[in-house]
């Protein structure tokens, strides 16, 4: 009508959009916030396994056969021809864990990463019952597990944030697994070459008195570059890694040839003469040196403080930090001491590549064949660690640990002399300040 304004329209007070995002609840916004970082977790983890996949280390000539280098040195003899392709940026290297974590766990060398992941997952939320974690091989995976996350911060929780996402896990487990081999190829790497001076006992007369199989004076010279030479192949190796009951027993006549032929058999459970001192003798005195091998010792201050190591005086290191500093060892323990123990039992053997298994001899069994050593016996496993951590550390309490051998100590006065001659001064009535 003339003369007459409309109203204009009312606004809307409200949007389709805005109505949905006002009644959506907070614990929806709050779940899809979750899911979404879930989202972003796996695919950190996925993004870092598949750029580790497929880059395979290029063999450099070596220049230094005693390169003490520890695992975070750089390679000095490595020429880059293109710059080198950035890591995805991820929150946790879980490559580098495996890395850190392949020593102290051991049976990584063996298990696999995400069998140990499930079973500890499942104990976490309840869904592994306790007849089942109670057997000895979920013990044993319960275990690693937590060494496993214990070993990076903010690990367990991640996981148990992402304990029913598949992709996450398997990505995860593919690249702490990565991490666990190259590691081991590193420790195979080096021993292999350097053992065939560490398996010498200096004791032994460089004669020819005695060339019985079992107890030869020297190993052949081609053993020391053809490992397909060590092993039953060798008679000094052959020794070395037969089991001690066969030694020096009537049952078993010209043992090495024996087994060398395959007319004696021997498997992971039956304690092989190299985890004794040189000349241990086939008796009851085996309970008291077990592990108490110069050949063990050697190997394990090559791994955890370089090469040069291996036949210097206890605690010795030079060059960059060594492996223990590197992965936070500070004490040996079962697991680190058997991990030691498959590494040399490989070097020795003619085995050419690394397996699980070596015939009859299984490397897994003979791994917890070794922890089991501790089990139950207190005076030997302090005896055994305390050994190794001298060797290897210098101090049988391990690694910046104080010795515990400076028994009440004389301490500090809690003055100085200069401040007790000045409070005797004012006691007997003299000037504390003279001229």
């Amino acid at each position: 009508m003339a003369g007459t304004d409309a109203p204009p329209p009312t606004p809307p007070t409200s949007s389709p959009m805005a109505e949905r995002t006002n009644t959506m609840a907070e614990s929806d916004q709050a779940a899809r916030i979750a899911s979404l970082q879930a989202q972003v977790d796996v695919l950190k983890v996925i993004a870092a396994s598949k750029g580790r996949r497929g880059r395979k280390r290029k063999r450099q000539p070596r220049v230094d056969a005693d390169n003490d280098d520890g695992d975070d040195a750089p390679s000095t003899n490595r020429q880059r021809t293109s710059s080198p392709v950035p890591e995805p940026d991820t929150d946790i290297d879980f490559h580098k864990l495996g890395r850190n974590v392949a020593r102290h766990i051991g049976c990584a060398m063996f298990e696999d990463i995400s069998t140990i992941v499930t079973v500890g997952l499942k104990r976490d939320t309840a869904l592994l019952g306790d007849e089942e974690e109670e057997s000895i091989v979920n013990k044993c995976l319960l275990e690693s597990y937590e060494i496993l996350w214990k070993q990076q911060p903010g690990l367990h929780d991640l996981l148990l944030r992402n304990h029913q996402n598949t992709d996450f896990l398997v990505a995860l487990a593919r690249s702490v697994e990565g991490g666990v081999e190259s590691v081991r190829s590193d420790d195979t790497g080096t021993i292999r070459p350097r053992i065939p001076n560490w398996i010498l006992d200096p004791s032994t007369p460089d004669t020819d008195e005695d060339t019985s199989s079992e107890h030869a004076a020297a190993p052949s010279a081609g053993a020391a570059t053809q490992k397909s030479l060590r092993g039953f192949n060798d008679a000094y190796y052959g020794a070395l890694i037969m089991p001690l009951e066969y030694k020096d027993n009537e049952a078993y006549p010209d043992p090495v040839d024996g087994l060398r032929s395959g007319k004696y058999s021997a498997d992971a459970n039956q304690s092989p003469c190299f985890i004794y001192p040189f000349g241990q003798k086939n008796d009851t005195s085996a309970l008291r040196t077990a592990l108490d091998s110069p050949i063990m010792l050697r190997c394990s201050k090559a791994i955890f403080q370089g090469p040069k190591a291996a036949l210097e005086v206890d605690g010795f290191h030079a060059g960059r930090k060594g492996n223990a500093k590197i992965i936070g060892l500070r004490t040996f323990t079962p697991r680190v001491i058997a991990y030691v123990a498959c590494q040399v039992r490989f070097a020795l053997s003619s085995q050419a590549e690394w397996n699980r298994r070596d015939g009859q001899f299984d490397y897994e069994q003979f791994f917890w064949s070794i922890v089991d050593m501790f089990t139950d016996k207190p005076n030997f496993t302090a005896r055994t660690i305390a050994r190794y951590n001298q060797i290897v550390f210098g101090n049988p309490n391990g690694l910046e640990i104080p010795n515990s051998s400076n028994i009440n100590p004389i301490a500090a006065p809690e003055m100085s002399y200069m401040e007790r001659m000045r409070a005797q001064a004012i006691a007997n009535g003299e000037d504390d300040d003279p001229l």
